[in-house]
């Protein structure tokens, strides 16, 4: 029986290869969703371990490494998305012409937008529906009493969405002067520059942006210089009122490591928390993220996912594409028995030795689950 692993939990070391980047899952979908770029050779390429959100990806000569950068590259970081569950920056190179086609520079390019995380796919309900009202007014031009915006929540439950939400309405995926970073590529930047001895460069940057969105807001802790510098930058973007959105894990108050004027300043804000989706909630995710991806996915085994997956939307989604590949590897619809094999090791109540051939209604359920043993 083809068994698919399962992605790593977010909090688990990484593997050592480049077969844990799921680099065989992110081909299956460019082909899939992209055949017009696939190439017979993409079988040769090789990951690397994923790195601080980036994959790098080898090509075996410069005629591959020229079809991959120039046709490729957006296919691939969101292919990369969907496989990890995480925003992934893909990064294509060649062994001895590394250099030629990745050139280094002080100023890292601003983290790309997924093109899908935009207001208009993002299902609302009651665990975010004032951060999402919040994130629409910043995103229409509203500051006054939302800046600087600050959404905190646990992970996988839409917080990066939102973020990037409003970037894309504020035009930070066409070039303009919306930044979106995390926090770890904020302080890499900066510290960047200080090595170089060019600190003004980063300050003009950042201090002159648009609209400033920071993700991921929580690394920022115990890093005083970068801190030092994030509290001036905020303070020259209020007094200019430009919008600043931030995410972290916990509220501005709960931060640790984190100097008290900055969470000072962002809890003077508006400060809007998400929670985890109810199971109706996680119900309409996974229709509306089987509608983006064109995946028939019967009601029961929605209503079974919803109830056996977390309520990390990484996870729904993980589960759902788990549902997509085995179906597709076995040459059959999605049924109740590939949805039990693909949540296996994610739902520990289902049985090692269940029957998957019983209908859904005819085994353990909510309330007489079994552990696995």
């Amino acid at each position: 029986m083809t068994r698919l692993a399962s992605r790593p939990a977010p909090n688990r070391p990484r593997r050592s290869t480049g077969e844990a980047t799921g680099l065989a899952e992110i081909l299956a979908r460019v082909q899939r969703l992209h055949p017009e770029l696939s190439r017979a050779w993409f079988g040769c390429l090789r990951a690397e371990p994923i790195d601080g959100g980036v994959l790098r990806i080898r090509a075996e000569n410069q005629a591959q490494l020229r079809h991959l950068t120039e046709r490729c590259l957006e296919a691939f970081n969101e292919a990369s998305q969907a496989a990890t569950g995480r925003l992934i920056t893909v990064r294509f190179f060649c062994e001895a012409e590394e250099s030629v086609h990745q050139p280094a520079s002080l100023a890292l390019p601003d983290k790309p937008l997924n093109d899908w995380m935009t207001f208009g796919t993002l299902v609302v309900g009651p665990h975010n529906e004032f951060a999402h009202a919040a994130a629409m007014a910043v995103s229409q031009g509203t500051t006054a009493g939302y800046n600087p915006l600050f959404i905190y929540g646990p992970e996988g439950i839409g917080k990066t969405h939102l973020l990037q939400a409003v970037a894309h309405a504020l035009g930070g995926g066409s070039g303009g002067s919306t930044i979106y970073r995390t926090a770890e590529a904020w302080t890499n930047e900066w510290m960047a520059c200080l090595e170089a001895d060019r600190p003004q460069s980063f300050r003009s940057r950042y201090r002159c942006a648009g609209a400033l969105i920071l993700d991921d807001f929580q690394e920022l802790a115990e890093r005083e210089q970068s801190q030092e510098e994030l509290f001036h930058t905020v303070n020259a973007l209020l007094d200019a009122r430009r919008p600043i959105v931030l995410a972290a894990s916990v509220a501005p108050k709960q931060l640790v490591g984190v100097a008290d004027r900055l969470t000072s300043r962002f809890a003077a804000g508006l400060v809007a928390a998400i929670d985890e989706p109810d199971l109706e909630t996680k119900q309409a995710i996974l229709r509306r993220h089987a509608n983006l991806q064109s995946i028939e996915l019967p009601d029961g085994v929605v209503r079974f996912l919803a109830d056996a997956v977390g309520a990390c939307g990484h996870q729904l989604v993980a589960s759902l594409e788990r549902c997509d590949l085995l179906a597709r590897l076995r040459g059959c619809p999605i049924t109740a028995a590939i949805a039990e094999e693909a949540v296996r090791d994610t739902a520990p109540w289902i049985p090692q030795n269940a029957d998957l051939a019983m209908p859904l209604s005819h085994r353990q359920r909510a309330g007489t689950r079994t552990a696995v043993q």
